[in-house]
């Protein structure tokens, strides 16, 4: 098992189908969010100083995550998904502690991300994570949005 933070063609089609699956088993329309269903989407919306990790077994892609810039203070995370198959062995949080060290490095002082309350094993994640509860920095109409940061730093 590897993580790679990608931006080959190859490598952000592969993290296309992963976010495709991720939504369809959310069963949500995700279309009032930026669209992620190109590759030239992926790198606009998720371009440096974020990016889009990929867990690989083999060639496989078995999760992702992504991180975007909100301002110059503030990252979002977004689109973590593991392959239902390999859940429970901690690739999830593997894949959110790279992201908050992607997000350390590019000198963002709070990460922040938006989830639903059905979605309660990420939530125990995040909140494991230092993650805790913080006002709406965005907009989400799904009902049980609920919207969680965390500091970078210690202060």
């Amino acid at each position: 098992m590897t993580l790679a933070w990608v931006d080959r063609d190859d490598d952000l089609a592969l993290a296309l189908d992963a976010i495709r699956r991720y939504q369809a088993e959310l069963g949500e329309d995700l279309c009032f969010q930026a669209p992620d269903d190109t590759i030239e989407a992926l790198r606009g919306h998720y371009g440096p100083p974020g990016g889009v990790a990929l867990w690989f077994d083999g060639g496989r892609a078995v999760g992702v995550v992504c991180v975007r810039k909100l301002d110059e203070h503030r990252a979002e995370l977004k689109r973590l998904w593991v392959v239902p198959e390999y859940r429970g062995r901690g690739w999830g949080r593997a894949l959110v502690e790279a992201a908050l060290e992607r997000a350390r490095a590019a000198g963002f002082r709070e990460i922040v991300l938006d989830s639903l309350d059905r979605l309660q094993p990420a939530l125990e994640l995040y909140r494991s994570l230092g993650f805790v509860s913080v006002e709406p920095y965005t907009t989400n109409p799904l009902p049980g949005a609920v919207f969680l940061g965390r500091t970078l730093f210690e202060r």
